[in-house]
């Protein structure tokens, strides 16, 4: 039982990888279709040469699309550790989160696009504070309140 513990300790960080992996490609995805779609409507496009059919509709719908690929890897990289992780999971969860928030803060300074870091911020505190509510232990979690007695 000692050893399975471990393992799973030590898939914690892996997990988080994977999740932050399977969003890239995602997105990589996501990118090919929507050059792909912006080819098959307008045939004569060629790309680096005439972008002029390819900046109007289809950049709005291909940011989109990246922003959702950036919720998506918060979501991942917040919750597959977490359930990868024997016990603690909401400090687990609190830890990755602080991670993946560093994390989209550094890309997005590289990238300067502050949609994606919202995106992403939102995603994953929904996340941590989803997981917050179902792993915390009972007297850390928020008390109910009512006005009615």
């Amino acid at each position: 039982m000692r050893a399975w513990t471990v393992l799973r300790w030590l898939l914690t960080v892996p997990s988080a990888a994977m999740g932050l992996l399977v969003a890239f490609f995602g997105a990589t995805a996501l990118n090919t279709l929507v050059e792909g779609w912006c080819y098959l409507q307008n045939p004569g496009y060629s790309p680096g040469i005439n972008d002029s059919p390819c900046l109007g509709v289809w950049r709005v719908l291909f940011l989109g699309a990246l922003g959702l690929e950036a919720a998506a890897a918060a979501v991942l990289v917040v919750l597959l550790p977490t359930l990868a992780a024997p016990h603690s999971k909401h400090w687990v969860a609190l830890s990755f989160y602080a991670l993946g928030a560093l994390t989209a803060l550094l890309l997005t300074a590289f990238i300067k696009a502050p949609l994606f870091l919202l995106a992403a911020l939102a995603a994953g505190g929904l996340t941590l504070r989803w997981l917050w509510q179902r792993y915390a232990p009972k007297d850390q979690q928020p008390r109910e309140t009512s006005a009615l007695p």
